[in-house]
């Protein structure tokens, strides 16, 4: 009866994984000629091994969970302290307009989007698109990956993508340049086609140059 039960158990597990795996990686025929006694010893020796191994995959995720955690975290104070002492020139705002958001067959006008960026710094920022079909609203919310580079001169959007728009300073980010991303689009790493928007880079205006004191010390002559 329990042999009965064991090959049932393997029989299940071998249509729900495509084939039948027999403890301690033995053949079926290797398995059908051992004893009862035999096979429920390899049963537990193959579950101790597979709960082993189950630990140390969980354990191997925590660490990398939490080095990434970490990483994270000295990414942020990074960009915080480069934003608490950027100059003119670190940083840059940027703003999208336009363009189409692309998913499914689904086209989905997209909303403005605006954001500061600082040199070195990457991120993600959401896009929307919305669209009124058969009376009903219908959004779609991505996201797309941008980076400013270390020197604060090239900007490039849909980063983590193969298919990325670069944005290189021409001398015109002081006045504010508008560029715009061609109609064949480009795909994001979900799989959103993003097209037809214009992008407009400016370096961001800081606040008033400190005003400089100077003392002079004057021992009573007269200056020309």
């Amino acid at each position: 009866m329990r042999k009965r039960l064991t090959m049932a158990i393997l029989a299940l597990a071998g249509v729900m994984t495509g084939c039948i795996q027999y403890p301690m990686g033995l053949s079926a025929d290797q398995w059908n000629a051992l004893p009862p006694a035999q096979q429920a010893d390899y049963q537990a020796r193959q579950y101790q091994i597979n709960e082993d191994r189950q630990r140390q995959a969980d354990a191997l995720r925590a660490e990398q969970a939490h080095a990434a955690a970490q990483a994270a975290e000295t990414e942020r104070l990074r960009i915080a302290a480069v934003y608490a002492a950027a100059q003119y020139g670190d940083i840059i705002t940027v703003s999208i307009r336009g363009g189409m958001l692309s998913w499914g067959g689904k086209n989905y006008p997209c909303e403005p989007v605006g954001f500061d960026i600082v040199r070195g710094e990457a991120k993600d920022i959401e896009f929307r698109g919305s669209v009124i079909q058969n009376g009903m609203a219908k959004a779609l919310v991505t996201r797309c990956r941008v980076r400013l580079s270390d020197d604060a001169s090239t900007f490039y959007f849909n980063d983590s993508s193969a298919r990325r728009f670069v944005l290189t300073n021409d001398g015109s980010w002081e006045q504010g340049t508008a560029q715009r991303l061609g109609g064949q689009g480009i795909n994001n790493d979900l799989g959103v086609n993003m097209a037809n928007m214009i992008i407009t880079l400016r370096f961001k205006t800081m606040g008033p140059a400190p005003q400089r004191v100077i003392i002079e010390h004057r021992n009573g002559n007269r200056y020309p």
